[in-house]
C-alpha cells in the first residue's frame, strides 16, 4: 500500500505482481495495469484501501461514500466542528499530508485552519482546551490562542528525531500568542511510521505532551517576552541540564496531573474511557460535562485520601 493505505500492487499466491495501481492526489485512477489477468481489475479495494461498490463505482468509507472524480457524495458528519472547511473536502484538501480513513476529520482534539502559518495550523478543540486547562492550571484564554504546528521548512524546531519519538517546543512573543511545534511523527496516522512512532491518532499521547508544553506558556510572559524566556531556558539548561531545569519541572506538573487523572478515569470509568470520549460523536459541551464530572470525582477522591471530608 501507499501512505494513505491505498492498494498499489496485487500479487498472486506465487508473489507475482498481477495488478499495479496508482492514483491522483484525490483518488482518481492514474495507473491501472493488469499482468496476464482479465479485465476488470482483480480487487475492489483501491483508494485508501476502501471497497469500491460495483453498482455505483463509489468507495465506501464507513461514514460516507466517496467518488474520486467528484468528491464526497454526502456531508461530513463532523462538518459542524469545522466551519472553516467545506463539508465535501477530503483530508482538509491536503491528502499528501493527511489521511481520513473513515471519511471524517482525523484529529479528535485539534481543528485545522489553513490560514494559520505557512502550511496552516491547528487550534485545540473546546473540550481539549477545557481538559488541558484543568490539568495545567493555565488560563483557557492562553490555550485557545495557542497555535499548534507541524515541523516543516521554516518551522524547523524542535530538533528532536521523529523516528525516536520526536517531541515539541513552545515559543511565542507573549503568552497570548504562543505556538507549539510538534515533530512530524505526531501527525502521522500510521502507527508503524517513524520506526513505530506514528502518533497521529494517539489521543492520550497528544494530551500528555500538550499538557507539558502548555505549562511553558505562562513562562513566556514571566520571562518578559520571547528573548527573556529563551535566555532563562539557556541559563537553566547550562546549570541543570534539560530535564532538571526548574522551568521544565514546573511545566511537567501538568503532564503528571494529566497522567494521574487519566489513570483515575481508566480505573473508575473503564479502560480507555478518555480516548473514547474524545473520539465519540457527542457535542463539545457534552464532552466538557463528562470531563467535569470525572474531574470532580478525581479531586474529591484526592481530598478523601488526604484525610479531608
Amino acid at each position: 500500500t501507499d501512505h494513505l493505505g491505498s492498494t498499489s500492487y496485487i500479487v498472486n499466491d506465487s508473489a507475482q505482481i498481477t495488478q499495479k495501481l496508482a492514483y491522483m492526489p484525490f483518488g482518481e485512477d492514474f495507473v491501472d495495469l493488469n499482468y496476464n489477468t482479465p479485465y476488470p481489475p482483480l480487487t475492489p479495494f483501491r483508494f485508501n484501501g476502501k471497497e469500491k461498490d460495483e453498482e455505483t463505482g463509489f468507495n465506501y468509507f464507513g461514514a460516507r461514500y466517496y467518488y474520486p472524480d467528484w468528491g464526497w457524495i454526502s456531508v461530513d458528519p463532523l462538518a459542524h466542528k469545522y466551519p472553516h472547511l467545506s463539508p465535501y473536502v477530503y483530508c482538509a484538501n491536503n491528502p499528501l499530508k493527511y489521511i481520513d480513513p473513515n471519511g471524517m476529520y482525523p484529529k479528535s482534539i485539534l481543528k485545522f485552519n489553513s490560514n494559520l502559518g505557512l502550511y496552516g495550523g491547528y487550534k485545540f478543540t473546546k473540550s481539549a482546551t477545557h481538559l488541558l486547562s484543568l490539568v495545567t492550571g493555565v488560563s483557557k484564554n492562553y490555550i485557545e490562542n495557542t497555535t499548534v504546528q507541524e515541523r516543516a521548512v521554516g518551522q524547523y524546531r524542535p530538533f528532536y528525531k521523529a523516528n525516536k519519538g520526536g517531541g515539541a517546543i513552545t515559543m511565542g512573543r507573549s503568552s497570548w500568542n504562543a505556538n507549539i511545534t510538534f515533530t512530524e511523527n505526531w501527525f502521522d496516522d500510521n502507527k508503524n511510521s517513524y520506526d513505530g512512532h506514528g502518533y497521529g491518532q494517539d489521543v492520550i499521547g497528544w494530551l500528555e505532551l500538550a499538557a507539558h508544553e502548555i505549562g511553558h506558556i505562562p513562562q513566556i510572559d514571566k520571562g518578559g517576552g520571547l528573548l527573556g524566556y529563551l535566555a532563562t531556558f539557556a541559563k537553566e539548561y547550562m546549570q541543570n541540564s534539560h530535564d532538571n531545569a526548574p522551568s521544565e519541572k514546573e511545566a511537567d506538573r501538568g503532564r503528571e496531573e494529566f497522567i494521574n487523572f487519566n489513570d483515575f478515569v481508566d480505573k473508575n470509568y473503564g479502560n480507555g474511557a478518555m480516548k473514547k470520549l474524545f473520539k465519540s460523536k457527542v457535542s463539545e459541551d457534552d464532552k466538557i460535562k463528562k470531563i467535569d464530572n470525572w474531574w470532580n470525582h478525581y479531586k474529591n477522591s484526592q481530598k478523601s485520601s488526604n484525610g479531608y471530608e
